[in-house]
């Protein structure tokens, strides 16, 4: 029986009848070939998805959005993050689940700091398979592979990156989520994103190291984006397991050392030691305006904390990052 690829055309001769079969070059769906047998048929046999794959056609490369937060979107973002904590909470382990929990708190009380200081600047930054556009919520809500918060002030010369998490739906089979059917946010259901995970048969595969691309992607588009005084440093206050991605990707433009100094209600800044060739100081005024740069950046200190050169972070940016399906195969396979 004969199978043409979708993507690159290449014709196959299969023994197998299977309409899960997929191009084992591509891995595109194939489709029967009703055509005259042509001269050249590839004797390489067909592979069924055996691992999981892309749901949906034309979603593979990753693309990266930066959108403002606004009234009319912040419910969106926060029912989409609301709804992964609920799914992680139900299908990870004790463990797993407290560390996402935490990670989507900080995106939370990101959201919140939007509600509380309407004159900040706020985005979402984020990964996902595909495009948003013409979509439905539901895919919308699958095709996210990363996110996370970018805030900052016209007044303020930083930036905040606060709660970033990858989708739990990339690291469950889907019979793991039927432990979740139940649950829902925002008028957005669990069986809906199973119902979307499951065209084609599979899901898609995490992406490899996305998170400090996501960051300068973050940082290139703040730089652009953001008004009033120039953006200098990145400060944040990560979970440990991404102070130490910071540490080893971001290291050489730097510095863990932020001092601050309270003078009635302005507070001083130092990033870096005294010697330290990028060495930075800025002063806030009327800090109580500005409820981020004590909750989430924790300017007056009880977090460890890191500051990353804005412009060193984005040119850190490499957008090759692409779904890894066929490394992810050949390693499986040992070849």
């Amino acid at each position: 029986m004969l199978y043409q690829c979708a993507r690159c055309m290449t014709v196959y001769d299969s023994k197998v009848e299977d309409d899960r079969l997929l191009c084992p070059h591509c891995r595109d769906r194939v489709k029967l070939f009703t055509g005259p047998r042509p001269e050249q048929v590839s004797e390489v046999a067909l592979i069924l998805p055996e691992e999981p794959i892309l749901p949906l056609p034309e979603v593979s490369p990753i693309s990266y959005e930066f959108t403002r937060l606004t009234k009319k979107n912040f419910p969106f973002w926060y029912h989409y993050a609301v709804l992964m904590r609920l799914v992680a909470s139900n299908v990870f382990t004790q463990e797993q689940a407290y560390g996402y929990q935490q990670a989507v708190r900080g995106f939370l009380d990101a959201l919140e700091c939007f509600e509380n200081t309407p004159t900040s600047e706020v985005w979402v930054a984020y990964a996902m398979f595909g495009s948003s556009t013409g979509i439905s919520v539901a895919e919308w809500f699958v095709r996210i592979e990363m996110c996370m918060t970018v805030t900052t002030h016209p007044d303020i010369p930083i930036s905040t990156h606060m709660g970033i998490f990858r989708s739990p739906l990339r690291m469950v089979e889907l019979p793991g989520l039927n432990k979740a059917r139940h649950l829902k946010s925002g008028g957005v259901k669990v069986p809906e994103l199973i119902e979307v995970m499951e065209i084609g048969g599979s899901v898609a595969r995490p992406v490899r190291n996305l998170s400090v691309q996501l960051h300068a992607f973050a940082a290139r588009s703040c730089l652009r984006d953001s008004t009033g005084v120039k953006k200098v440093f990145m400060i944040t206050a990560p979970l440990l397991k991404m102070l130490e991605i910071l540490r080893e990707k971001c290291g050489a433009f730097a510095t863990e050392t932020i001092t601050s100094v309270e003078s009635g209600n302005s507070l001083a800044v130092q990033v870096g030691t005294d010697d330290w060739p990028k060495r930075y100081t800025f002063t806030v005024v009327n800090i109580e305006k500005y409820p981020w740069l004590t909750k989430l950046a924790a300017l007056k200190g009880g977090r460890p904390t890191i500051a990353i050169e804005l412009k060193s972070l984005e040119d850190a940016l490499d957008e090759r990052p692409r779904v890894e399906l066929v490394r992810d195969w050949v390693e499986k396979k040992g070849l």
